[in-house]
């Protein structure tokens, strides 16, 4: 004998709301046990170091057999490799909760994270060095309407060493050519050097194509705004770990724009937030860092 429609309607939605209350409880539940995994972390960081020295601590050593772990084993600095043997067992969701819950544990013990602790930031650029390009006028009319201090190199080299000596704040490089195709030579030294991109202005020419001009420093705008753009870049090609960034990306709100890998990977992406992914590249994927937060400028046509 079948059920009235309606009848069949209600057993479907109340089997719904049983499932819904199941996945919710795994959830909790594993947000629990990730959440003690984390106070644990935390509670073993060393102090009086960098926090991403801190943060590598637990997971630099081999991991222990797992034959040789139990559940009641304190975790002491002698024993990190068992931590670093849960945190490499984890997936990628959890990972990504895990760095969540480290970032609100440090919080909450009045140290909370922020982007000075990975890389050094600055709100001011002064000097600014410019090698030889037809776009510059325009970009740093873009860049800086009240004007700057202005130094000439003969090349991008001779920016790139003079602003690296403390000679300039930051240089003016080329970002993307005409055709739109990432100039290799500015990739590599965002991957090879400590620079990061502060800002990228596009110039239009006469025919609409448009050239992108960086604005490179050694220091990180130490703020992000929800619509900033966010430069990644990692020294290696690792397929694996380039993977896991893409897979992960979305669980910190992020939306990727662009990826180009050559001798490294460069991954553009926009929106989320930069503290949280950068604890969790420091945890899980150590070759990539936040090279560059900024706003895209445009000009009108040349």
């Amino acid at each position: 004998m079948a059920f009235p429609l309606r009848v069949q309607e209600q057993i479907a939605q109340d089997n719904l709301h049983i499932q819904e209350r199941s996945v919710s409880a795994v959830g909790e539940a594993r947000r629990s046990h990730l959440s003690d995994l984390a106070r644990l972390f935390v509670g073993k960081m060393p102090s009086g170091v960098p926090l991403p020295v801190a943060l590598r601590a637990a997971c630099d050593r081999p991991p222990l057999d797992p034959a040789d772990m139990t559940p009641h084993r304190e975790v002491l600095p002698q024993n990190r490799p068992a931590m670093a043997y849960l945190l490499h067992a984890l997936s990628r969701y959890d990972r990504a909760v895990f760095a969540e819950l480290v970032v609100a544990r440090l919080s909450a013990a009045g140290r909370p994270p922020i982007l000075s602790d990975f890389a050094p930031t600055s709100y001011a650029v002064g000097t600014v060095v410019c090698p030889p390009n037809a776009y510059t006028r325009e970009a740093l009319a873009d860049l800086f309407p009240d004007g700057c201090a202005r130094m000439p190199a003969s090349d991008d080299g001779e920016a790139v060493e003079t602003v690296l000596a403390g000679g300039a704040d930051a240089c003016l490089l080329p970002f993307c050519d005409l055709a739109g195709v990432p100039v290799r030579s500015t990739q590599d030294r965002l991957r090879q050097t400590p620079l990061c991109v502060r800002a990228v202005s596009t110039v239009t020419d006469g025919e609409g194509n448009p050239m992108q001009l960086a604005l490179c420093s050694p220091r990180l705008y130490p703020e992000a705004a929800p619509d900033d753009t966010v430069y990644l870049v990692s020294r290696t090609s690792c397929a694996a770990e380039l993977a896991d960034v893409l897979d992960t990306l979305h669980l910190f709100g992020y939306t990727p724009i662009a990826c180009h890998c050559a001798h490294g990977c460069t991954l553009t992406v926009r929106g989320g937030d930069p503290v949280r992914l950068a604890v969790w590249m420091t945890l899980f994927a150590p070759a990539f860092r936040v090279a560059g937060i900024y706003q895209e400028h445009y000009t009108e046509e040349l």
